[in-house]
């Protein structure tokens, strides 16, 4: 295995264990990565090693240069199929957590290859101790990417702090969104700051714009409720969600039962709803699934 290759294994792994960190469940082991993942880990550890003065920021050039090269371009969400990255953007627009990725990846490249290189090339050190070295410095460098994700506290966990400004400019004094369905309202002139992905939404229209970095001092706005009403709406939405999982397991429930005696049965014990012995099993069963879907399962 090349030097290169290893470095890029163990900065995957750690990658992989700050993404989990940050709520990112979507990095696989590096056997089940795609190779297009596990190349461009080791085209970036080839970089540093070919110049160990390179920052954080000419990595991601370079990372950028290449995918871009492959035809790559930006996307919401990662997609190898069609070629769509998050991170395809110049270095400056990253989020904080992205930029920490930047570092942590040079950082382990540093130190993997520090330890490579003070391995005496003697008999002496069995392939044991090289691994149990390497063991180590994984193990520290996995302690530095907790430590970092500490130091990124709520801009790690709430995206809207290292967000960007958006500014209503339109003719209402008051407005509120449906468009997105944040739950977040405007007043005239009001500064809001929002992740990126959705402040690039909301500068989609006219009565919206993004404002330039520098020209407001987040410091001083008001207190931004921005995170709490979109937190507030999030949870709203995942109950909703639950009630019409439960809706839809009620409704297979109902759908299963076999006879039109339990049918009678079932509707008078949960809802206290009687039927008459003159309707037909099929008539029982259409007027229970159109009482839940109307009341929900709590009748």
């Amino acid at each position: 295995m090349s030097k290169a290759l290893l470095i890029a294994q163990i900065c995957h792994t750690i990658n992989a264990a700050y993404c989990l960190a940050t709520g990112d469940d979507s990095q696989l082991p590096w056997n089940e990565a795609q190779e297009a993942q596990r190349q461009s880990a080791v085209m970036g550890v080839e970089k540093y090693l070919e110049n160990p003065d390179i920052t954080p920021e000419q990595l991601h050039e370079a990372w950028y240069q290449h995918k871009l090269g492959e035809g790559w371009e930006f996307g919401e969400v990662k997609d190898y199929e069609n070629k769509k990255h998050p991170c395809m953007v110049p270095y400056d627009q990253l989020p904080q957590e992205q930029k920490v990725k930047d570092y942590l990846f040079r950082a382990t490249v540093e130190s993997v290859s520090a330890l490579i290189q003070s391995i005496p090339k003697a008999p002496a050190v069995s392939q044991d101790d090289v691994i149990g070295e390497l063991r180590t410095q994984l193990t520290f460098a996995q302690a530095k990417c907790a430590e970092y994700e500490r130091l990124l506290g709520e801009s790690a966990r709430n995206k809207v702090v290292d967000g960007v400004a958006v500014r209503y400019v339109g003719s209402r004094d008051f407005v509120d969104d449906h468009l997105f369905k944040t739950g977040l309202t405007f007043v005239s002139g009001q500064v809001r700051i929002l992740p990126k992905e959705l402040a690039l939404k909301f500068d989609q229209y006219l009565e919206f714009e993004i404002v330039p970095e520098g020209e407001v001092d987040t410091a001083a706005l008001p207190v931004d409720d921005t995170g709490s009403v979109m937190e507030t709406l999030k949870q709203q939405q995942l109950e909703e969600q639950h009630e019409r999982d439960q809706v839809l397991d009620e409704l297979d429930q109902i759908a299963d039962i076999a006879t039109k005696k339990d049918l009678v049965a079932y509707a008078k014990e949960k809802y206290g709803l009687e039927y008459s012995s003159r309707k037909t099993e099929a008539q029982i069963r259409e007027e229970l699934t159109a009482y839940v879907q109307q009341f929900g399962t709590q009748g």
